[in-house]
């Protein structure tokens, strides 16, 4: 299993690393802009909130929904920036916080705070598809590495009375996760969005339990509002034979 898991490390830092060096090309009259498309022209800023859940050792809700959002989940929000390079494809930076609990909540809990900053590539797969189309859905998939800074404090009962352990490691521990997101755009400059993630967490100290040397899980369930920087996505492309066209009949 270890050997598994790095060659999934190994090449997701791989892909990674050759987007940031090879950037899928862009068209410079993709956006309907006039000017060739530079490093600071076509960003975005991301704010969610939504909900952080826990799977690892201590989850027993996994295959109920409401019960997990209930005993194992806890609130979460990001803030992300986003370089769009063309319409399908971009890298973001994003700060995770959250929060997740679990345990069977009668002789042992535990709650852990959460902070991530992690990179990641997204690719629309809408636009992949459809290169020649503008629609306002978006369906995105997404892949990223990062940091994980956790404090996760434990509660178990002896005789009647609650003993308190905390658990914080020294360095942040490494994550990487995947998953995948929708967004609908209300305005040329504004979306609303909602994404799904499964992140990994090089660590199995979440539950602060240590069981079948497996890394512990976590989940992240938003919902948002994207703002589009410099960047008018749906302006209608200017046929310029059309215009010359025009142009030369007022005449």
């Amino acid at each position: 299993m270890r050997i598994k898991k790095k060659n999934i490390i190994i090449a997701l830092l791989t892909g990674l690393i050759l987007l940031f060096l090879f950037p899928i090309p862009g068209n410079a009259q993709e956006w309907g802009g006039e000017k060739p498309i530079n490093f600071w022209d076509h960003w975005s800023i991301n704010i969610n909130a939504g909900m952080m859940s826990y799977f690892g050792d201590l989850s027993y809700h996994d295959s109920d929904v409401l019960d997990k959002l209930n005993y194992e989940s806890k609130p979460a929000f990001d803030l992300m920036i986003t370089k769009h390079f063309d319409k399908k494809f971009g890298i973001s930076g994003q700060l995770l916080y959250g929060q997740i609990k679990g345990g069977d909540n009668i002789n042992s809990s535990f709650e852990t705070d959460l902070f991530e900053y992690n990179v990641q590539a997204r690719l629309d797969f809408i636009r992949l598809i459809l290169p020649g189309r503008n629609p306002k859905f978006g369906l995105e998939g997404f892949a990223g590495i990062g940091h994980t800074w956790f404090k996760s404090e434990t509660y178990n009962l002896n005789e009647d009375e609650p003993i308190k352990t905390t658990y914080r490691p020294g360095v942040p521990e490494f994550v990487y996760f995947g998953g995948i997101g929708m967004h609908y755009h209300i305005h040329e400059q504004f979306a609303v969005t909602t994404s799904l993630s499964l992140r990994h967490l090089q660590n199995d100290k979440l539950d602060q339990v240590v069981k079948n040397d497996n890394y512990d899980f976590y989940s992240y369930f938003s919902i948002g509002l994207i703002y589009y920087i410099g960047s008018k996505r749906y302006q209608p492309l200017k046929n310029k034979a059309r215009l010359a066209h025009s142009s030369k009949r007022s005449r």
